[in-house]
């Protein structure tokens, strides 16, 4: 199997696993088409999953990627996240909408969810437990679902590394220079990438 097709399959996992959630839960969550409060942010990402926005930019027609150029040409002015702080938006959104939903990736596909993650307090060697979850959403008192409910984070991490892992050295140097200082491929110099600019 390869990266493009790990990746594919753990993000229909992963949107497996937000629709039950969501079914479940839907009237504690703000979440809905035009809401874009967790798009204004400057993303990195997996190279396994550059590769497959990559693939798929590439499969779209001429017309299609050239529409899609356009789009990308006109960035929208920085707006309130959804903690209410100003920032630009993602490299892929255009009028309030994802421009790649279909391969958009999994930290994308995981907004609106409890995100479970550890953090080792390094003075007392303790690992504590956070959870972080989009303020707009679960906003009545003891709404929040149970822990057993939160999406691990630390293990889809785990589980995007060896997805990454997977792709060839040749295919893997191409996202290099587009990478930061955590070996993830910024979503803006990928966009710039497949448009030219």
């Amino acid at each position: 199997m390869s990266a493009t097709q790990s990746q594919a399959l753990l993000h229909d996992n992963v949107q497996n696993f937000w629709d039950k959630f969501f079914e479940k839960y839907n009237k504690d969550m703000h979440c809905k088409q035009g809401c874009s409060a967790c798009c204004h942010v400057d993303l990195g990402v997996f190279p396994s999953e550059a590769a497959r926005i990559m693939e798929w930019f590439n499969l779209l027609t001429q017309e299609q990627q050239a529409k899609l150029c356009t789009a990308w040409k006109t960035a929208g002015a920085p707006q309130p996240n959804a903690n209410g702080k100003k920032q630009n938006p993602c490299a892929f959104l255009s009028q309030n909408s994802c421009t790649i939903y279909e391969v958009r990736p999994t930290i994308c596909r995981t907004q609106g969810l409890p995100l479970m993650f550890r953090e080792e307090n390094l003075k007392t060697k303790e690992t504590i437990l956070h959870v972080d979850v989009c303020p707009l959403n679960f906003t009545v008192e003891h709404s929040l679902p149970l822990q057993a409910e939160w999406l691990d984070l630390d293990r889809l991490n785990a589980l995007q590394s060896i997805a990454s892992r997977q792709m060839p050295d040749s295919e893997n140097n191409q996202f290099l220079p587009l990478q930061d200082k955590n070996q993830r491929v910024l979503l803006r110099n990928l966009r710039n990438r497949l448009a030219g600019f």
